[in-house]
């Protein structure tokens, strides 16, 4: 695609599930997604879009995050209120702070925020039984990488880390 500009207001689309605009030359803030209740699936990887991510927080229905290779930046969402989230990969950004608690993501999958500026303890990952794939290389992040969940049969999980 070749869509350049800003992403308008997706908020009055309020029974949106599905939003896929990664791949183009989008530019300017992270969209407001805040009250967008049925929001399932949000895909914005490679673009140049900025700011925060911090409206993700608050979507019940949201399972599936794509946000590679933007200029994102600021604290990752808090995940509380996301225990539908399966798939987060943000790599290539800019986020700065700790990796936030990630107990409520029994659903999640593939966790990806590689090649960004965190810090901090690498977080305890006891509670993503279903988790595949892991990566936090590229970070600032400090002290012994958490024992992966083995609760499945055939748990083949991947944990990437490397401190710089």
């Amino acid at each position: 695609n070749n869509m350049a500009g800003s992403l308008p207001d997706l908020r009055p689309l309020t029974h949106l599930t599905f939003v896929d605009v990664g791949g183009n030359a989008l530019t300017g803030p992270f969209p407001a997604l805040d009250g967008m209740n049925y929001l399932d699936t949000f895909w914005a990887d490679h673009n140049a879009l900025t700011g925060s991510v911090a409206s993700i927080a608050g979507l019940p229905s949201l399972r599936d995050v794509l946000l590679t290779a933007n200029q994102l930046s600021g604290p990752l969402p808090s995940f509380d209120a996301l225990g539908t989230l399966e798939y987060f990969d943000a790599d290539d950004n800019h986020f700065s702070g700790n990796i936030p608690s990630l107990s409520a993501l029994a659903k999640m999958k593939i966790f990806a925020v590689g090649n960004s500026q965190l810090s901090g303890p690498v977080p305890s990952l006891s509670a993503l039984v279903n988790l595949v794939y892991f990566r936090i290389d590229g970070n600032f992040l400090s002290g012994d990488m958490p024992n992966v969940p083995s609760r499945r049969s055939n748990n083949r999980g991947t944990a990437i880390v490397d401190r710089e």
